[in-house]
């Protein structure tokens, strides 16, 4: 008998051991993920915001938002080819999806316009995660500032160019971002009815206005950077007499963070 209470506690021990490891397997965080939590102190809210500026280049670091041909904020191929400025090399078999995007014949299908939309909503993306990072975090209030206006900017700029290039597409804000961070999966659904080029003023404006004249790293964006993207945009919409003035001031007192004015070469 005592062997069988012995034997039938001992199975129901090993029973609960195996539920409580299976409830616990469950809970664990998945190992190589990063998780917010980690993120939210200044040097995590940093790091989100480089990882923003990676996006300019077009290369994700995969093949999931197309590569620097696609995509780069140069715009070879949505401005150079396409206005027959540069013509694509090599032979017929060479990224040959260039050849309807030069002739004014691209499909929806074609790689890189996909690449292109792709790449900037990443950096849409990244730019409201480092929004959305930095109101759950302890950073200093300069740090605030300027990394608020640096993510704008960044923001502004993406939706800058997939505007230049799809024209009807939708604006994606603070608002819609946090909504999905925080589980809505419709909050990005957003329609292309809008005319984005207000947010895209209104991003770039705040950046203009909020960052400082310089920075001792090179790369970031400075308030004459963000006021010279003000007015590019400005004069995307036809509004030249409000871009005037600010290209003025520019010219006129915009220096570089060595100290050099800004100059035509």
């Amino acid at each position: 008998m005592k062997k069988l209470l012995f034997g039938i506690g001992a199975t129901l021990a090993v029973g609960a051991g195996l539920v409580a490891c299976k409830e616990s397997f469950l809970s664990q965080p998945p190992q190589g993920a990063l998780s917010e939590n980690a993120l939210q102190n200044e040097k995590g809210v940093y790091a989100a915001l480089i990882g923003a500026y990676s996006m300019l280049d077009g290369w994700a670091g995969d093949w999931t938002h197309g590569s620097t041909w696609f995509s780069a904020g140069s715009n070879w191929v949505w401005g150079s080819v396409v206005s027959d400025d540069s013509y694509k090399g090599t032979d017929i078999g060479d990224q040959s999806d260039l050849n309807p995007i030069e002739r004014y014949e691209v499909l929806p299908t074609n790689p890189y316009v996909q690449g292109k939309w792709g790449n900037v909503y990443a950096g849409v993306a990244r730019a409201n995660a480092v929004i959305e990072l930095m109101s759950k975090s302890q950073v200093s209030a300069t740090n605030q500032k300027t990394w608020t206006a640096e993510a704008r900017f960044l923001r502004g700029h993406y939706h800058f160019e997939v505007k230049k290039v799809f024209n009807n597409v939708p604006y994606i804000g603070t608002d819609a971002w946090k909504a999905f961070s925080g589980g809505d999966g419709n909050a990005v659904k957003v329609p292309n009815t809008s005319d984005i080029w207000p947010n895209i003023n209104e991003d770039l404006k705040f950046a203009a206005d909020n960052l400082p004249e310089t920075h001792s790293e090179v790369g970031r964006v400075n308030k004459w950077a963000a006021k010279a993207m003000q007015a590019k945009a400005l004069v995307f919409q036809g509004k030249f007499s409000e871009a005037l003035p600010i290209l003025n001031d520019v010219i006129a007192n915009g220096k570089t963070s060595n100290g050099l004015k800004y100059a035509l070469n």
